[in-house]
């Protein structure tokens, strides 16, 4: 039996149906059926692999889209940012979150992997606004974080939304806020 590379493997899970079908590179590789696709679809989502969902009812894609939300939020140990997310867009619930809002944070969510240097770089970015007496945490929140990097002057968006290379700039900016108010 060949192997398959897992970075060209992408999934169409049709929960109506209760079927998963596998693309390597664009082509079908095979398709699963009931429970045990629902099962696959759920691995997919913690191994990485996109999933993208096909269905003819709204708000069962809703439902879905939500599962997924929260399938990856737990699965990447993002939890402690759900809030803020749903902050970005006003709202208090997942459930008030659009199907176009929700497709794009799974997105955002599938495609942001935190690699260590992501993790290392946000830790100098936290260390720098403790330095200047912004904290957060799980406990108190992230509000003060997020408020004062989504400063434009600061980095424009929220931690979590922060690629690395802004995670570079706005420890460039912090650093140089630090020395001014030193001197």
């Amino acid at each position: 039996m060949k192997t398959i590379e897992t970075s060209q493997l992408t999934a169409v899970y049709n929960p109506d149906e209760r079927k998963i079908r596998f693309f390597n590179g664009g082509k079908l590789a095979y398709g699963l059926s009931g429970d045990l696709a629902s099962q696959k679809m759920m691995e997919c989502l913690r191994a990485g692999i996109p999933v993208t969902t096909q269905l003819k009812d709204e708000n069962m894609e809703k439902k879905t889209l939500i599962k997924q939300f929260h399938a990856i939020l737990a699965q990447k140990g993002l939890m402690c940012i759900k809030e803020d997310i749903l902050m970005s867009y006003n709202v208090a619930s997942t459930k008030d979150l659009t199907i176009e809002q929700l497709r794009r944070s799974v997105s955002q969510l599938n495609n942001a992997g935190t690699p260590e240097r992501v993790r290392k770089e946000r830790s100098t970015v936290l260390s720098l606004l403790d330095k200047l007496g912004i904290k957060g945490n799980s406990e108190i929140g992230w509000d003060r974080v997020n408020a004062y990097l989504s400063n434009p002057k600061v980095a424009g968006k929220p931690l979590y939304q922060l690629s690395f290379p802004e995670l570079q700039q706005a420890t460039s900016k912090l650093r140089a806020i630090i020395h001014k108010k030193k001197v």
